[in-house]
């Protein structure tokens, strides 16, 4: 079953009340403030074959080649303008690097047949009557440098503390919010869609297929908050991802086969409304589990970890709707709860827990605990190695279990199937219960 509740997807204006006067604090830190025009101004064309005319309210630039740069003084569209890019092919694209020092307030529309990828280090505003309607569109307040673009190399690195904020509607087939701070309360449709919060990130497969993302690490936190819709449909994937900071889902809807809300924190027990198929939460620190009833607020520890209950399981998987898979630093298995017996009902619905290093990634089961998986769904553990002795059961489903160490269990492991896969050595000396087969 999946959440989808369209019925809820108006919202008041006080969510976009606070985002304007959040823009103004933060994108008035460059010089020039909120000084938008109607048009972009002061264009001058780097690298390949463009030309500009303006018609009235509207602005036409014709691209002539496959790649081409053009450098902007400013670049604003204001409400009743459009800004229309025609390209040659639809993977013919365009880089608009704004270099005026004033941030770009997006208030019309813009359209391009190609992709069409818009830098401005002191910050982007799509306003509320924004439409953009693109190929691939990429927004950043991080810089692509030339010789990376002309070598489609889509690297974006840069140190602006100015934000990416959506309050219109972007169509495209694959779209990138990029920049230390982004922000969504607005509509995106794009199969491929991505609020990325960070200062150095490489796209991948921007072309086709499933979009690829590769983070070169940060020490400053970012933060990414969907409070709007980002619908990328039954076949499409939807990622937020705060480096060093929060993901933040919580009055947000995400349409998607996949989505991943990733970052230093997120609170796993508040993911607003999601109708998907399988889900990805990548935190940091150590997820700690233990037998009780539901929390209601998540309680980050002072290693950055996070301690749930089964129950709280329980309702992230049931209220989602779909596979799970959570990835932290460590897991552990507490013997800390209400009893000792830690048991998830998986409501025919898969659980993944899996170490963010393969290697080093340790689950940890404290002395006279157990782990049961009920439901049918399958259980899966893909860790670095596994400390302590504990029996696992997957009640009429399957048990996987991986380590990219060595790998020993003693505790009982009792399921319909069992698979167990290591990258160095497998030692049991317990007791193996499968109805359907074992593979080692």
């Amino acid at each position: 079953m999946k959440t989808t509740k369209q019925d809820r997807l108006y919202r008041t204006s006080l969510s976009t009340k606070f985002l304007s006067v959040f823009l103004v604090s933060v994108l008035t830190l460059s010089p020039g403030g909120l000084l938008a025009g109607n048009l972009p101004t002061g264009a001058n064309v780097v690298k390949g074959g463009v030309t500009i005319n303006v018609n009235g309210k509207t602005m036409t630039i014709d691209q002539a080649t496959a790649k081409a740069i053009v450098n902007w003084d400013t670049f604003d569209i204001g409400s009743g303008y459009a800004v229309n890019v025609d390209q040659i092919s639809k993977n013919a694209a365009m880089l608009s690097r704004v270099i005026g020092g004033n941030p770009s307030e997006i208030l019309g529309r813009l359209s391009a047949t190609g992709h069409f990828y818009l830098i401005n280090p002191s910050g982007i505003l799509f306003g509320q009557g924004a439409q953009v309607d693109v190929n691939k569109f990429i927004a950043s307040t991080l810089n692509l440098s030339d010789d990376n673009f002309m070598a489609g190399k889509l690297l974006f690195e840069g140190n602006s503390d100015a934000s990416i904020i959506n309050e219109g509607v972007i169509n495209a087939e694959a779209a990138a919010l990029i920049g230390k701070n982004v922000s969504n309360t607005g509509t995106i449709n794009a199969q491929q869609a991505a609020l990325l919060g960070t200062q150095s990130v490489e796209l991948g497969n921007i072309h086709g297929g499933k979009l690829s993302i590769n983070f070169s690490g940060m020490t400053e936190e970012s933060t990414v908050t969907n409070a709007g819709v980002i619908n990328a449909t039954d076949l499409g994937d939807v990622t937020l991802f705060a480096e060093a900071g929060t993901a933040d889902n919580a009055q947000g809807t995400i349409i998607a086969d996949s989505a991943e809300i990733s970052g230093a924190r997120v609170d796993i027990l508040n993911l607003g409304t999601l109708d998907i198929n399988s889900l990805l939460i990548d935190p940091t620190g150590t997820l700690t589990i233990s037998d009780g009833g539901v929390t209601p607020i998540a309680d980050w520890g002072v290693d950055g970890g996070l301690a749930v209950t089964d129950a709280d399981l329980e309702g992230l998987i049931a209220t989602t709707g779909a596979n799970v898979t959570l990835s932290f630093d460590n897991f552990l298995i507490s013997a800390g709860g209400t009893t000792t017996n830690i048991e998830v009902a998986g409501s025919g619905y898969s659980l993944t827990l899996q170490t963010n290093n393969p290697t080093t990634g340790v689950l940890t089961f404290e002395a006279n605990t157990s782990l049961t998986y009920t439901g049918g769904g399958e259980l899966t553990l893909t860790i670095g190695s596994i400390a302590g002795a504990s029996n696992i059961t997957v009640d009429a489903g399957v048990l996987n279990i991986a380590t990219g160490s060595a790998m020993a269990i003693s505790g009982e492991l009792s399921a319909s199937g069992i698979d167990l896969d290591s990258d160095n050595s497998i030692n049991i000396t317990s007791t193996i219960n499968a109805t359907s087969f074992v593979d080692i």
